[in-house]
C-alpha cells in the first residue's frame, strides 16, 4: 500500500490549531477551582475579607444591620469586602426584608441605605444552602479567595456561638457557631477544625485574620483548632451583644489603612469593639486578639500546670476548687476565665511549686492575648481566653465529648478535671 505524504502547507496550515488546543487543554487541567492560579497582578488587591454571615435563624434582623453597615464602608480599589448571606424571613415575624435563600455580594458602598435595603450587586444567588455544612464555609472561602484575589484575607464566622461544645451534646439548640434553624445544624468544633485545615490546604498558607463574631467562641480549645489555618483569631470569651462587631467602625479604618497587617486588623476590632460597647453602655462582653502562633506557648503552660496539678490534688484540692469559684465564670458557667482562674490559684493555693506554674499560664497569655478588652462588670484579671472548667454535673454530661477535642488530646487538662471533680 502507497503511504500517503504529509504536505508541509497542510502542516502550517494546522500550527494555530494545535496551539489553541494544547492552549484549551492546558487552561481545562489547571483551571477549575484552584486558588492558586495566577491571576493579572492588578486583580489582587491588599485585602479580601470574606464574611460568612449565617442569619437562617433567629438573628436575620442582625443580619441586615450588619449588611447595611458593610455597605457604608464598602470595597475599593485596594480591599475586597466580599459576604456570603443566608437569610430566611420565615425565622422573623416582625422584619421581611428579603427572599429565602443564600446570596453573593461584593460589598459596594452606600452611606445612606436604610435597613433592609442592599444595593450592592449580588454576584452569585445559591438558593437554599445549609450553613451549618463546614462545606459550604470551606467552598465560600475557596470561591472568595479565586475571584477576589488579595494579598491578605480576613475570614470572619457571623453567628450563634457557644466555644467548643459539640453538636448533639447539648439541650440549648439554638446556640452553635454557624447555626442554620432551617437544616437544624450548625458547624461543631470538630468540623470547624476540619474545615479550617481544608481552608490552609486551598490556600497554601496561613490566612492573616479569623475573626469570629459569635457568643464564647474565644477558647483556648478553639484556638488550639485553628492555629495552623490562621496568624490572629479575634473573638470573645463572653457573649457578644445581638448587634455583633461595629463593621462601619473597623472596615473604614481598613479602608483608610490597606496596609494594614493582620495584627494592625486584629488590633483595630478590638479597639472599635471597646468604643462601641463602651458608647453603648454595655458592660458584660469582652474581645480579645490571639497570636496563633504563640498559642502553643499558653497550652504548654496550662498542660504544665495541669500536670503538677494533678500530683498534688491531695494537698491542694480544696483550695484549688476555691480558685474555680472565686475565679470569672462566663455566660456559660462551665466556662472560666483562663488568667483570672490563674490568678486565683496564686491567691489560693499554697504550694509554690503550682503558684510558680500558674504564673507561667499568665505570662505565656500575657504575650499571646495581645489585645484585649472586657467590659466593668467582668473581673479585672479577666485576661481574653477561656478554658472549660466545670462542675461536676456538667463534666458529667459533656466529658465524653470534650475529651475527644485536639486540646484534651494534647494535654493533662483532662486528667486534672477527673481528679478535682472526683468525690
Amino acid at each position: 500500500m502507497r503511504k500517503e505524504r504529509f504536505s508541509k502547507w497542510l502542516f502550517l496550515c494546522l500550527i494555530p490549531i494545535i496551539l489553541l488546543t494544547v492552549g484549551l487543554i492546558a487552561g481545562c487541567t489547571t483551571g477549575g477551582d484552584d486558588i492558586t492560579d495566577e491571576v493579572e497582578p492588578s486583580r489582587v488587591k491588599s485585602w479580601t475579607v470574606l464574611v460568612y454571615l449565617c442569619a437562617d435563624n433567629d438573628l436575620y434582623y442582625e443580619g441586615w444591620t450588619d449588611m447595611n453597615e458593610m455597605e457604608k464602608v464598602g470595597s475599593t480599589d485596594s480591599v475586597n469586602i466580599v459576604v456570603q448571606f443566608d437569610q430566611n424571613p420565615e425565622f422573623s415575624s416582625d422584619y421581611n426584608f428579603g427572599e429565602k435563600g443564600c446570596g453573593r455580594y461584593i460589598m459596594t458602598r452606600n452611606p445612606q441605605n436604610e435597613i433592609g435595603e442592599v444595593t450592592s450587586p449580588q454576584v452569585e444567588w445559591l438558593g437554599d444552602v445549609n450553613s451549618g455544612d463546614p462545606d459550604t464555609l470551606v467552598n465560600f472561602v475557596k470561591w472568595g479567595m479565586k475571584n477576589y484575589p488579595a494579598n491578605k484575607y480576613a475570614v470572619i464566622l457571623w453567628n450563634h456561638g457557644a466555644g467548643w461544645r459539640a453538636k448533639g451534646a447539648r439541650t440549648r439548640a439554638i446556640k452553635g457557631i454557624c447555626y442554620d434553624s432551617e437544616y437544624n445544624d450548625h458547624i461543631s468544633e470538630y468540623e470547624l477544625k476540619q474545615a479550617f485545615d481544608q481552608i490552609r490546604e486551598n490556600y497554601g498558607q496561613k490566612v492573616e485574620f479569623i475573626g469570629m463574631d459569635a457568643c464564647l467562641m474565644g477558647m483556648v480549645e478553639v484556638a488550639y483548632d485553628v492555629q495552623d489555618a490562621g496568624k490572629w483569631l479575634v473573638a470573645s470569651s463572653e457573649t457578644v451583644p445581638g448587634t455583633g462587631w461595629p463593621y462601619d467602625y473597623f472596615l473604614a479604618d481598613l479602608r483608610e489603612d490597606p496596609a494594614m497587617s493582620g495584627q494592625d486588623l486584629a488590633r483595630t476590632v478590638v479597639t472599635r469593639y471597646k468604643q462601641y460597647y463602651d458608647d453603648n453602655s454595655v458592660t458584660t462582653t469582652d474581645i480579645a486578639a490571639t497570636s496563633l502562633d504563640r498559642i502553643n506557648t499558653v497550652v504548654t503552660a496550662v498542660n504544665n500546670f495541669a500536670d503538677d496539678a494533678v500530683t498534688k490534688i491531695d494537698a491542694e484540692k480544696d483550695n484549688l476548687l476555691t480558685a474555680q469559684t472565686e475565679a470569672q465564670h462566663m455566660s456559660y458557667s462551665d466556662f472560666v476565665d483562663i488568667n483570672d482562674f490563674m490568678y486565683q490559684v496564686t491567691q489560693n493555693v499554697t504550694d509554690t511549686g503550682l503558684t510558680g506554674l500558674a504564673t507561667n499560664v499568665m505570662g505565656a497569655l500575657e504575650t499571646t492575648v495581645v489585645y484585649e478588652y472586657h467590659g466593668a462588670s467582668l473581673a479585672t484579671n479577666t485576661g481574653g481566653l477561656s478554658i472549660w472548667l466545670p462542675d461536676l454535673n456538667f463534666y458529667s454530661t459533656y466529658v465524653t465529648s470534650y475529651t475527644a477535642l485536639p486540646f484534651a488530646e494534647d494535654t493533662e487538662w483532662p486528667e486534672f478535671l477527673q481528679v478535682l471533680l472526683a468525690n
